[in-house]
């Protein structure tokens, strides 16, 4: 571009003054595409496909006349309030990262004469956000989002779902999704991801034959604020990188009787040693009330760098399980009147267990006959688990049979050979038990009406 001998000045300058011209273009061309948006009606009673579809009086009729229309950046496809429209919608069309194209509704909509179709599949196009709509599919995924490249800024907003079939949302390799404000209802499962970026925020599950939310691969998703109830599974299963906070979760695993929990994580082997997640101040209360199984409000396995805190789980058979997982930090969560064991590590596999602390928890136990914290090795070579546990309340709402109650916390913060010791049913009252305090019978009355 510059000859040799061009002075250093001038080279910078000619550099700067490409820029603006490019930026000069970028902006004229920005104006140019903003001025040229156009927005389709379709309106499914009094539509025409011979119309033009450029205003309500000349709407559309049909999901065909809707497929064919010509969207560039900055588009819209609007549907009409009360109407139901058959067929399914396939957008194949992208648009651009300031003009996206709008999916949306028209008229006086609320939350149920929002307008309906029977699909939505967005197949390997980026910057489509949809807005306002009811999808209901009876075989297939209400919403499919699937990328051959990594998409980009998907948006999915004030919408409600149902695939009593299938996926409400099936969204794979996407770069940033944005699911927000939905109603989810009557799924087989709410919302299932693989290899995505981006947020789940306040929307609703409710009515869920399977699982709430799924992700797997490395999903870097906060879900947030969300509100989970009467789901048949588990709530959410997450991925490496996922940020849990502020959910609320209620009667789940109302179905499924084994291994099925609140909060879980997508299953490794071997041990995930980066899963970097965090599960932070959700609410969790019923998980498999009144079903008999392995149900917990949180269910760790087979991965390492997890956050626990702050949390409030409420009558499950087990508040918190682990199993073959390391570096986990356990912090100031509330465990209320768990039908079994408060919190029970396993060891599996050869990976041991360590690396876990327990600090600051509050532990009500509901059933005399089991543990506040217990341990178990399927191993008969394991090294035991490494654990620090320190300044934890226990209150005991009924006597302990068997000392169970006892046994469940003189091991705490003890080194790896007293866990070996115990492992081999040798008992002993370790000093180190000091570490953490409990309340007495009669104060714990008085948490227990609270709790209650």
């Amino acid at each position: 571009m510059f000859h040799t001998h061009t002075p250093l000045w001038l080279r910078v300058s000619s550099f700067f003054t490409l820029i603006a011209f490019v930026s000069y273009i970028s902006t004229f061309t920005i104006q140019s595409t903003f001025a040229s948006s156009i927005v389709y009606y379709i309106d499914a009673t009094n539509g025409s496909d011979l119309a033009d579809g450029l205003t309500p009086a000349t709407a559309w009729q049909t999901l065909t006349k809707a497929n064919s229309a010509p969207l560039l950046s900055g588009d819209t496809l609007s549907f009409l309030c009360w109407e139901s429209y058959s067929g399914s919608l396939s957008l194949l069309q992208s648009g651009i990262v300031w003009e996206p194209i709008t999916i949306n509704s028209y008229g006086s909509c609320d939350g149920t004469n929002k307008p309906t179709l029977e699909g939505v599949t967005i197949n390997n196009v980026s910057y489509i956000t949809l807005d306002g709509l009811s999808v209901y599919a009876s075989g297939s995924s209400a919403i499919s989002v699937i990328g051959i490249s990594p998409l980009q800024n998907i948006r999915v907003l004030n919408t409600n779902l149902s695939a009593p079939n299938s996926q409400c949302i099936l969204a794979e390799n996407i770069d940033t999704i944005d699911i927000q404000n939905n109603l989810f209802t009557n799924c087989q499962n709410g919302f299932s991801g693989s290899s995505i970026w981006g947020s789940l925020f306040q929307n609703t599950f409710s009515w869920i034959t399977l699982n709430a939310v799924t992700l797997l691969g490395d999903s870097p998703v906060n879900i947030l604020q969300n509100t989970l109830h009467h789901i048949g599974a588990s709530g959410i299963i997450f991925a490496k990188w996922t940020s849990i906070v502020q959910n609320n979760l209620t009667n789940i695993c109302t179905l499924w009787n084994s291994d099925c929990a609140a909060i879980t994580n997508e299953k490794t082997n071997p041990i995930s040693t980066n899963f970097l997640s965090n599960i932070h101040e959700n609410i969790i209360k019923n998980v498999g009330s009144g079903i008999s199984g392995n149900n917990y409000g949180v269910d760790i396995r087979g991965i390492a760098w997890v956050d626990i805190v702050d949390n409030t789980i409420q009558n499950a058979e087990k508040a918190i399980y682990i199993e073959d997982s390391q570096n986990l930090n356990i912090y100031e969560n509330i465990n209320l009147l768990s039908r079994a064991t408060s919190l029970q590590t396993v060891q599996k596999t050869n990976d041991l267990v360590q690396g876990l602390t327990l600090t600051g928890n509050t532990f009500i136990q509901k059933n005399p006959d089991y543990s506040y914290f217990e341990t178990r090795y399927d191993k008969a070579d394991t090294d035991g688990i490494q654990a620090t546990i320190n300044g934890n309340t226990f209150y005991p709402l009924y006597k302990p049979n068997n000392n169970s109650y006892y046994r469940s916390i003189a091991y705490g913060g003890v080194t790896n050979d007293i866990w070996k010791n115990w492992r081999r049913q040798t008992w002993y009252g370790y000093s180190e038990m000091s570490k953490n305090f409990r309340r007495s019978n009669e104060n714990a009355q008085t948490f227990n009406s609270w709790c209650e």
